[in-house]
């Protein structure tokens, strides 16, 4: 698994996690509900001790919550992958125009993106 999709499915599964994780800290939320998704189909998210479960899911299978979470991630991959492909596609065309300071850290990869998008 790449890093960024690791950091995608924890900032995934903490969104569906309501309020403080108690014991556990965020990088765990999303093992530990994989783990209890494979543990068995039917077990309820509202029936999860580990952490509370937002009001808004807790009618949800573990499986399922999980899944949504997957899917959350992946498109927050998909998202990232885009913005950083405007980005590269800006920074090239300033290349080409020559419009790139020699400093690195005034260019702007933000702008570069929003112009690619």
């Amino acid at each position: 698994m790449s890093h960024v999709l690791a950091r995608a499915l924890t900032l995934s599964a903490t969104h569906f996690v309501d309020g403080q994780l108690l014991n556990y800290d965020a990088d765990e939320v999303y093992p530990r509900l994989k783990t209890l998704s494979s543990e068995g189909n039917c077990l309820l998210a509202s029936d999860v001790r580990d952490f509370p479960i937002s009001p808004d899911y807790r009618h949800l299978t573990v499986t399922e919550l999980v899944e949504r979470i997957e899917l959350t991630a992946n498109q927050m991959v998909a998202f990232a992958n885009l913005m950083l492909e405007a980005a590269h596609a800006g920074l090239l065309e300033a290349a080409c125009d020559d419009e790139l300071d020699s400093d690195a850290g005034t260019w702007n990869l933000p702008g570069f993106a929003e112009t690619h998008i």
